[in-house]
């Protein structure tokens, strides 16, 4: 039967050794968009059986049709709604490169930084205390990665920590037994050789972090192509394309911004917990009873469980879409482990119940952390609004710690009640704030569902190159 026949819907996936892929590439939201043929096969009114005649003749089967036939410059209104620019293989290879060289190195620059960070705790002993230090990666890394991959990848980092904190206190307990009757002293050793890596993984980071998905030199050129484009459309939806570098007009709408402020004040509250825990911990066993040594070598098992812990809860997070939960389950154990150490040293219970709490506070506080940086990466729809939400979840959530290393005087030795108790206090206002912002974020949604609703109903927004900026931004979904 003759007929004027539209070509048949297929994928499209350029070869992997193709020189040239520039057909791929045009403004930011095409992809998902409309793609027309030049120089078709299926030109109008022609027969469909004579359009696949060539292919007959060299013997071309469907599947290799996929590959053979590549969309080029639009000429007429036929369109490929399925069109994608790579493979799921190929997104993979791309994601399991930037897993193992960017984020796990990441986490040895993290691991290396709080394992001189511990040393304050351990060496407090011997009378030395020093300042915190507060992260940046994640914001970095969510220009690498999609706003449901986030959350794994900042968990990677952030367990580092405990990981760092158990090597640490193993380590502690070795150098200082060794270095009790050497010529340094034994803190004096445990500071140099603990801390002197990092001097050295610093040159390296310079040359090996680089500074977008398509600079990445452990990426071949097809890869660095794929790296840039499986974000296409996490750019398209947070409007960047248009311009590059900071907005001044979105960092003013973050400041003003209450939900930048629900975030920041969760991350004060769990900074309280995060800091002193760690920091006094070593302090905290050796008042239970242990001796310095003992004190050091229990501080590591709750740690080791804390980084399963971490990871696991960021694993799921990310599977299902989901922060809130996770973050007010988790700030709910911290509460409790807090509560515990109070509850035990008032009552005068066993040393068990006390170290069963320590448990229970480090997985809560660590994988809130995680939960609470990455939800404020996710909530932000541009990257000058993540860089501004980043810098005043700092600036705010830093405050934390000048709290939280305060709350363990030598007067409230060997219970630490008081400070037990505060810290239980602020956990359980991390889940409060954790429930209150996805209120909030429910409302924005539905709001957002009703407007993008009328947008495109009203102004035929569907069409191509009909997208303004307030039909990006209702685009836009808060994750909960």
């Amino acid at each position: 039967m003759s007929s004027s026949t539209s070509p048949p819907s297929a994928r499209f996936t350029p070869d992997s050794g193709s020189e040239d892929e520039s057909d791929f590439e045009g403004p930011a939201g095409e992809i998902d968009q409309s793609f027309r043929l030049k120089k078709s096969n299926w030109s109008r009114g022609r027969n469909s059986s004579q359009g696949f005649a060539s292919d007959a003749k060299h013997k071309t089967s469907p599947e290799r049709l996929e590959t053979h036939h590549r969309p080029q410059v639009m000429q007429r209104n036929s369109t490929i709604r399925a069109f994608v620019p790579y493979t799921v293989d190929e997104e993979g290879a791309v994601i399991r490169k930037f897993d193992r060289r960017l984020v796990l190195f990441m986490a040895l620059l993290y691991m290396l930084s709080f394992l001189d960070r511990s040393n304050i705790g351990n060496a407090r002993i011997a009378g030395i205390s020093e300042a915190a230090f507060g992260p940046g990666v994640p914001f970095y890394l969510s220009f690498f990665y999609k706003r449901e991959e986030l959350a794994f990848r900042t968990g990677l980092f952030i367990s580092a920590a405990p990981l760092a904190t158990s090597f640490a206190s193993t380590l502690a307990w070795v150098i200082t037994s060794l270095g009790q009757h050497g010529p340094i002293a034994p803190w004096r050793l445990l500071f140099l050789i603990e801390g002197f890596p990092s001097v050295l993984v610093a040159v390296f980071a310079w040359i090996h972090i680089p500074d977008s998905p398509d600079k990445a030199a452990y990426l071949t050129r097809r890869e660095r192509r794929v790296a840039k484009l499986r974000l296409r459309k996490e750019v398209n939806s947070t409007n960047q394309a248009e311009s590059m570098g900071l907005k001044w007009t979105e960092v003013g709408q973050t400041l003003l911004d209450p939900k930048c402020y629900f975030t920041a004040m969760m991350f004060f509250s769990c900074n309280v917990a995060f800091s002193s825990l760690p920091v006094f911990l070593p302090t905290i066993i050796n008042e239970m009873g242990y001796s310095t040594l003992a004190a050091q070598a229990l501080c590591a098992p709750p740690y080791l469980v804390a980084f399963g812990v971490v990871l696991y809860t960021a694993y799921l997070s990310d599977r299902y879409r989901h922060r809130s939960a996770f973050l007010c389950l988790h700030a709910g154990l911290g509460s409790l482990g807090y509560a515990m150490l109070a509850i035990a040293g008032w009552r005068r219970w066993g040393i068990g119940w006390r170290y069963a709490g320590i448990y229970l506070a480090a997985s809560g506080f660590f994988s809130a952390i995680t939960i609470i940086i990455t939800w404020t990466l996710n909530n932000q729809d541009s990257d000058s609004k993540k860089g501004t939400g980043v810098a005043l979840l700092n600036v705010i959530g830093q405050l934390g710690p000048l709290v939280g290393t305060r709350l363990y005087p030598d007067e409230d030795r060997p219970y630490f009640v008081r400070g037990m108790s505060i810290c239980a206090v602020f956990m359980i206002l991390v889940g409060v704030l954790s429930l209150g912002l996805r209120y909030v974020l429910m409302r924005e949604n539905t709001r957002r569902d009703v407007a993008y609703s009328r947008v495109n109903g009203e102004d035929g927004q569907g069409l191509v190159g009909g997208r303004s900026e307030k039909h990006r931004l209702e685009q836009f979904r808060f994750m909960l």
